[in-house]
């Protein structure tokens, strides 16, 4: 229960002034002024307590705006440095805070109520993809991110960065058919010629007949030229020819 106030004690005064006047042998003029200073009393502190209550806010004391105060050694103080509030950037500095709900050597992070708590496992928030990405529990809060092995060194991997020739990683040298045969089709060598899995052929062969011709004979050649000074040429179809051999048709 609160303690009374000033106003509440003198009115206590006043019945027992009342009593008095019953049981005393004060004359009544004594009483009288008595009660009347009682009333006074009663009236001038309950300005006092209005007053008071109004306008403790305004009581100016020696605190920088913006400190936070605190008791220390049964005195208020303050430190600004540590403990301050900005009330225009709603910045609240604390410096060398001691939060011992949190478990040490971990991360932190909000709950659903918005407190700080620690993290036992960053693992569950990051996921990794299957043979691209993993992740690692480190048991501490934390976790290490890394790629599947592939068998392939940081140094290789920057070959691919520096212009320089990579044949360990890629075979960067030659062509191979969509299908894998035959492999390679097209590769350059050591001292740097061209070299085909098939031969290419050379030979060059003149058709005139006006035909039709079947099954005209392209082994080792690769241009046909067509003369057709004597009428439109017709050909049927090719033999001797071998699978990836590039014939060129030439009209004279």
């Amino acid at each position: 229960m609160p303690d009374p106030t000033t106003k509440e004690r003198l009115r206590g005064l006043v019945l027992s002034a009342k009593d008095l006047k019953a049981l005393s042998d004060w004359p009544d003029v004594l009483v009288e002024d008595y009660l009347n200073i009682i009333d006074n009393l009663i009236t001038i502190s309950d300005l006092l307590d209005t007053e008071i209550d109004t306008k403790i806010e305004e009581i100016a004391t020696d605190f920088t705006d913006g400190s936070v105060p605190f008791v220390e050694s049964e005195l208020l103080a303050e430190d600004n440095t540590n403990f301050f509030w900005n009330n225009i950037t709603k910045i609240l500095t604390l410096s060398g805070a001691l939060l011992n709900n949190l478990t040490a050597s971990r991360l932190i992070a909000s709950d659903a109520n918005k407190n700080i708590v620690s993290i036992a496992a960053l693992s569950a928030w990051i996921a990794g993809t299957a043979n691209q990405i993993l992740i690692t529990d480190d048991g501490d809060g934390s976790v290490t991110i890394s790629i599947p092995d592939t068998d392939i060194t940081g140094t290789e991997l920057e070959t691919l960065t520096d212009d320089s020739m990579a044949d360990t990683l890629h075979r960067h040298s030659e062509l191979s058919a969509s299908d894998g045969d035959p492999d390679a089709c097209v590769q350059v060598n050591a001292t740097g010629e061209v070299v085909f899995s098939r031969s290419l052929s050379s030979g060059t062969l003149t058709h005139s007949a006006v035909g039709p011709t079947d099954n005209l004979d392209v082994s080792g050649v690769n241009t046909v030229f067509m003369d057709c000074s004597g009428g439109n040429v017709t050909i049927g179809g090719f033999v001797g020819g071998v699978n990836g051999q590039v014939l060129h048709i030439v009209r004279l």
